[in-house]
């Protein structure tokens, strides 16, 4: 699937056109833009950092949830706008690497380093899944964890699934050593 730059008050955001064509709002933020999770960016500079996003989306959503997350395979069902913990942003769910929900007006945020962005869109049932998998959570097979959920709690069909893998660091950028590979050798 290609993958679509669009420019928006000097901000770059990216987007995958067959998800917008099947009506999933979404996208990927650039470093044109600070959400401040790796940063000590205020309070309202986050808010108006959100505030671009939901203009380029052009949503306002009911809630927005985040996981804090710990490079788990932790996911968290979204059912209903209590779910979760208060902050300034909406709610979040603590050790918490995914979230999937079927509602329609929620808005889900997932925060990427050097990880990597994972959506899972479930066209035909209108379920979501916003992935944060690191090697970690890859590992301890976090999409399959969060294709599971959506195939037992949303009678999701896998082959109706589209699954994005976002933008994330290259293997010119990022060097793992032999304790992390062995990982995965061995698996």
């Amino acid at each position: 699937m290609n993958y679509k730059i669009h420019t928006k008050n000097n901000i770059r955001y990216i987007t995958v056109p067959r998800l917008t064509e099947l009506g999933l709002k979404h996208c990927f933020t650039t470093s044109d833009m600070d959400i401040g999770f790796t940063t000590n960016a205020s309070v309202a500079s986050i808010k108006e950092n959100l505030k671009s996003v939901y203009n380029f989306l052009n949503i306002e959503p009911d809630m927005l949830y985040n996981g804090f997350q710990t490079h788990s395979k932790n996911i968290a069902i979204i059912e209903n706008l209590n779910q979760g913990l208060e902050n300034d942003f909406g709610r979040y769910f603590p050790d918490t690497d995914g979230l999937i929900t079927n509602r329609v007006n929620n808005g889900l945020i997932t925060r990427y380093a050097d990880c990597s962005p994972i959506i899972i869109y479930d066209p035909v049932k209108k379920v979501h899944a916003n992935i944060h998998s690191g090697w970690k959570g890859t590992l301890q097979r976090i999409s399959l964890n969060a294709i599971n959920i959506m195939k037992e709690i949303y009678a999701s069909n896998p082959k109706d699934l589209i699954v994005i893998i976002g933008p994330t660091i290259g293997k010119d950028e990022f060097e793992v050593h032999s304790d992390v590979k062995d990982l995965f050798q061995n698996e």
